[in-house]
């Protein structure tokens, strides 16, 4: 779908394209959507995980651990159960992210701090990040918007200033197995949209 005549690029110049283009078969999209609702033995579930345990560390240089998660909003939900903050904690987050990122933060009982992001290169500001850190503070939440992958060495050494977690979404920046998180971000969450 093309930009309406009145619009071009020179007025969304971080935009990277000007649709989305699914790379798949139509029937690819009906086996993706029928596998969705196929209950699935233990046996065939372990080896899905081991699939992608093995894509996501083989030829890489990932040696973390992974762990397939329903979905992003799950992957956080699980994080933030495991690390069983106090409630009235906080987490520092970019301004411009899905409602339900927010809503799990609050559901534990943490609260929600948000940064601005520069509208050039769609990093949150990180000269307002040290102004926003508190006694309360537990963790960053910086999620690589629009395909737009975020040079994540300065985040993390602030958080490490401080000794706080770094949660690095990556649920819109999946480019293939080339990057998979910084290495040192405490959990990197991805999604593949179905």
């Amino acid at each position: 779908m093309a930009l309406p005549a009145h619009l071009n690029k020179r007025h969304f110049p971080t935009l990277p394209h000007e649709s989305v283009i699914i790379d798949a078969s139509y029937s690819r999209l009906c086996y993706a959507a029928r596998q969705c609702l196929v209950c699935h033995s233990n046996k065939s579930i372990a080896g899905y995980v081991s699939t992608l345990q093995h894509l996501w560390t083989s030829n890489t240089s990932n040696s973390n651990h992974v762990l397939p998660c329903l979905c992003v909003r799950t992957a956080l939900d699980l994080f933030l159960q495991v690390k069983g903050y106090p409630a009235g904690s906080e987490v520092i987050m970019s301004a411009v992210n899905i409602q339900d990122m927010a809503t799990i933060i609050q559901h534990h009982g943490l609260k929600v701090v948000p940064v601005d992001i520069s509208i050039d290169t769609l990093e949150p500001k990180l000269m307002l990040l040290d102004s926003l850190i508190t006694k309360r503070t537990v963790a960053i939440l910086i999620a690589h918007l629009y395909g737009r992958i975020i040079n994540m060495d300065p985040f993390i050494s602030l958080a490490r200033k401080y000794n706080l977690a770094v949660i690095e979404d990556c649920a819109e920046c999946f480019c293939g197995f080339t990057i998979t998180g910084h290495p040192d971000s405490d959990i990197s969450i991805f999604s593949f949209g179905l």
